[in-house]
């Protein structure tokens, strides 16, 4: 049965288990569904997430994964609450300690300042940056000799970053929960890091998503690809932010941006309504140039890692990543 059709994959129910349909939609800005679709950019990235999980699992990172069978990401299922009470969100539910349920967070981890970092716009709050890690203010191309994490929400309809105290109230966790987790996601994002190294591909920053198991473990769940990835080689971007890039500059993104902060100012959680009806305002369609080379993103740095783990490459046809590398390279 779908129980969400997602603005990239499709979630479907079975018993104790989900399973994925990646899709070749994709978002960007938080918009959900955007105009075009991607091909094969859904099955790049059901191989793509395939690979990690198990990646993670043989360093002993437990994961919700279980199997693939054919275009189907099968996975444990757990208990996502509403937390959407009264007009307000309400985190009563994590108070109480439950378990088999997501974690109300994400995780977000850098290993260096990309141009267009977000960190950039925290960073100036002291006593936030001691909490994270960091004694100097960062200016970008910085690099981190360990991870630095940040958390946001993840079940409110605009992500809001948190200081580590909100993370923890908020998620219901112990002092003991919380200091785990964060070692968690830094073993997590460390071990990511290694097999990046192994690719000659740089690892910026990414995001992971957790759930408490029966037994309040902590269980990594999604997905792993180069749409929660920040990756370059050779200094040019790998990950979706190219698609951010295609539309860096247009009237569309100045429009998001109005509505977010409209959104913001009068209390309300559907900014992409302000934007359509108030400011007439909706993300336009790729050019096929665009829409080609975007394709070539995902499934060369599939047909790259496959080649790397000396597995027989899925997507014959693709275009090599340094052709790839040079299209990007030059806009």
């Amino acid at each position: 049965m779908l129980v969400k059709k997602g603005s990239v994959k499709n979630i479907y129910e079975t018993d104790d288990q989900l399973w994925f349909e990646y899709s070749d939609r994709y978002s960007i800005y938080d918009w959900g569904e955007m105009p075009d679709e991607i091909h094969n950019k859904g099955f790049a990235l059901l191989l793509m997430a395939e690979f990690f999980f198990e990646y993670f699992e043989k360093h002993n990172i437990p994961t919700h994964f279980r199997k693939r069978e054919n275009n189907r990401l099968f996975v444990t299922k757990y208990h996502v609450p509403n937390i959407w009470i009264d007009e307000g969100y309400n985190y009563d539910y994590y108070q109480k300690l439950p378990s088999d349920c997501l974690v109300p967070l994400e995780c977000i981890f850098r290993f260096g300042v990309p141009k267009g970092s977000s960190l950039l716009k925290r960073i100036n709050d002291e006593k936030y940056r001691k909490e994270i890690g960091l004694t100097d203010i960062p200016k970008e191309g910085d690099i981190f000799d360990k991870p630095i994490i940040e958390f946001s929400t993840k079940l409110e309809s605009t992500d809001r970053y948190l200081s580590y105290s909100e993370a923890k109230e908020i998620s219901g966790m112990s002092d003991s929960e919380f200091q785990k987790f964060q070692s968690i996601v830094k073993h997590s994002a460390l071990t990511l890091k290694k097999i990046m190294t192994e690719l000659s591909v740089t690892l910026w920053d990414g995001k992971f998503e957790y759930a408490f198991d029966n037994e309040r473990n902590f269980v990594m769940i999604d997905s792993i690809g180069p749409d929660e990835l920040r990756l370059t080689i050779n200094e040019v971007q790998l990950s979706k932010q190219n698609l951010r890039n295609f539309y860096q500059g247009t009237n569309w993104q100045a429009a998001v941006s109005e509505a977010k902060k409209i959104a913001e100012k009068e209390n309300k959680t559907n900014w992409k309504n302000i934007c359509v009806e108030r400011l007439h305002s909706s993300p336009p369609s790729l050019k096929e140039e665009q829409r080609i080379y975007a394709s070539s993103l995902y499934t060369s740095l599939t047909n790259h890692l496959f080649t790397k783990a000396n597995r027989e490459i899925p997507f014959k046809d693709a275009k090599s990543l340094a052709e790839v590398i040079s299209y990007f390279r030059g806009l």
